[in-house]
């Protein structure tokens, strides 16, 4: 299990190099996706994107490779996210990324 409010740091490969990723220029998005690493601030999902943590806001503690729902909003070109959550199991997001 992976506490992303510890000093913890932990990933699984990835296909590319990771990048901050901005959401469409809407209020709030929703972005289902597998956790594939973690660190004090951030957290990526499949594909590389990038998810900085809005202050406050915890991952809760799931091993890599599960499915997130997450709710979040671009400010300045950044992605935030407002709430994660994890995807229910069987859900609509059963692919590998």
């Amino acid at each position: 299990m992976i506490e992303a409010a510890g000093p913890v740091f932990a990933s699984l490969p990835l296909p590319a190099l990771h990048t901050l990723i901005s959401c469409a220029s809407m209020p709030n998005s929703v972005i289902i996706g597998r956790l594939r690493s973690v660190d004090l601030e951030s957290f990526v999902i499949g594909g590389g994107f990038r998810i900085m943590l809005a202050p406050g806001i915890k991952l809760p503690t799931v091993p890599l490779g599960t499915s997130l729902t997450i709710t979040a909003v671009s400010r300045d070109g950044i992605t935030y996210a407002e709430k994660v959550e994890r995807s229910p199991e069987g859900g609509m997001f059963t692919g590998a990324y």
